[in-house]
């Protein structure tokens, strides 16, 4: 999650040097990132389920699943909105660019 969470705050420097095909390439592994998170956050919102079925204690190793799973579940929120971020900047990029394209293509013809 480390090398994701890096990758999604450097795409902001890489994508001026980019070709379209490339920021296409970026935009869909922020989409599979996206899609991989939903997925992680619904099993771990399942594992949240079964550890509440289980009965209550105070067991220390259930409070410290408890504990670790709450960790993990706030770790996965604050990816997926970092994500969902870095796929608006990279479609209000891809917007602006086909601007400038077509506007300098719109000058050239004149």
């Amino acid at each position: 999650m480390d090398n994701l969470q890096t990758a999604v705050a450097n795409i902001d420097d890489t994508l001026q040097q980019l070709t379209n095909e490339e920021i296409d390439g970026q935009l869909a592994v922020v989409k599979y990132t996206l899609k991989t998170l939903e997925e992680l956050e619904s099993e771990a919102i399942s594992i949240e389920a079964r550890l509440q079925k289980l009965p209550s204690g105070t067991d220390v190793d259930m409070m410290s699943l408890a504990a670790t799973l709450t960790g993990n579940r706030t770790k996965l929120v604050t990816l997926h909105t970092q994500a969902e971020a870095q796929r608006a900047r990279i479609e209000r990029y891809m917007i602006e660019r086909r601007k400038r394209v077509t506007e300098l293509k719109r000058y050239q013809t004149y």
